[in-house]
């Protein structure tokens, strides 16, 4: 899979694949996030729940204020030329962590096209060609089985099985999972594996 990485004016990850642009959140982008996040199908499996575009707008501001801060997440928007479709952040996990965690959401008229996977091998290239992590979580809905399909078509472990489980979680590098979900890891050795196939 075809993966730019530049910089924007403020030296921001601007990343491009073969069909989208990930790019910062901006206050300007509050209206089209707030259309698709409000959305029932979306609402049911995320834990923000924005009432207003104000809203929309306080979380962008919240999550786009600086790049690999420790315990903060970083919200990318995920671009077509006809504008956003969805949106990509990052966990920064406390303590100089080489592991990261990630969530996604597309707007539900354009899912099933390919875009999420596209948008999330763009983010993890980001964070193992640049920034050298060793470890990419993400922890999804039991009953979201398209994003679950999705992370395994990567790459990613169901974490019971994954191999530095309990090392990660010693070391406080890695999310928490509710009983009605399930974490994923992607390594930097099964990403590399798997980055000349995709």
């Amino acid at each position: 899979m075809n993966l730019r990485i530049k910089r924007d004016g403020a030296g921001l990850p601007l990343i491009q694949t073969e069909r989208l642009v990930l790019r910062t959140l901006s206050s300007l982008d509050a209206e089209a996030l707030f259309k698709y996040r409000s959305k029932a199908e979306v609402l049911r499996f995320q834990h923000f729940h924005p009432t207003s575009i104000e809203d929309a707008r306080d979380f962008i501001a919240r999550a786009s204020r600086s790049f690999t801060t420790e315990s903060t997440w970083h919200q990318f928007g995920i671009f077509l030329q006809n504008g956003l479709i969805g949106d990509i952040g990052v966990h920064f996990f406390a303590g100089k962590n080489r592991n990261c965690e990630i969530g996604y959401t597309v707007d539900p008229s354009y899912q099933r096209r390919g875009y999420a996977r596209e948008a999330v091998w763009g983010i993890v290239g980001l964070l193992f060609h640049e920034l050298k992590k060793e470890c990419v979580f993400a922890v999804v809905d039991v009953q979201n089985t398209p994003s679950i399909g999705l992370l395994r078509s990567i790459g990613f472990a169901e974490l019971s099985s994954a191999p530095k489980a309990a090392e990660a979680l010693q070391a406080g590098g890695m999310p928490e999972c509710a009983r009605e979900e399930v974490c994923f890891e992607l390594t930097f050795d099964a990403w590399r594996s798997r980055s000349t196939e995709l």
